[in-house]
């Protein structure tokens, strides 16, 4: 038997990811098994941000390419929907680890205002995907004019 050193800061660090893991698998819906991962329970990472004129999403979709991303726009919400392939050429037996995660996914976005549909522009490169989507005239902000 070998007896090794207490390295207290070796040891917190490892408490520390440890407690994170777990507090992130807590709120992503509970700890999946490997039949729960294998079958793909995710959704993309997104940014929001709001302009005068417009909203501006953006979307980390890596591996995807332009065609397997759906977006649709309905009323006040945003609907982003794909599907993330696994792939079939390695036997199931060869691996010896799966971390990514595949399988469709469907998020939706209650946007904070009316958008003009017909006016939103979507740019999808490197595996980000980049909505402008311009607010409806009844949403921008209109100045008022104060009388004495």
């Amino acid at each position: 038997m070998t007896l090794v050193r207490w390295h207290r800061a070796r040891n917190m660090h490892a408490i520390q990811h440890e407690m994170s893991r777990l507090v992130n698998e807590f709120f992503r819906g509970g700890m999946q098994d490997k039949g729960a991962r294998k079958q793909g329970s995710w959704t993309p990472a997104v940014d929001m941000h709001e302009g005068d004129e417009a909203f501006t999403l953006t979307a980390e979709l890596p591996g995807f390419a332009k065609d397997d991303v759906q977006v649709e726009i309905k009323g006040n919400r945003l609907t982003l929907k794909g599907e993330r392939k696994r792939e079939t050429d390695v036997q199931e037996t060869q691996y010896h680890r799966v971390e990514r995660v595949y399988g469709a996914f469907e998020r939706s976005i209650r946007l904070p205002a009316v958008v003009d549909a017909d006016k939103a522009k979507a740019i999808f490169k490197d595996g980000v995907l980049k909505l402008m989507l311009p607010k409806a005239e009844e949403a921008k902000p209109k100045p008022i004019s104060i009388t004495a």
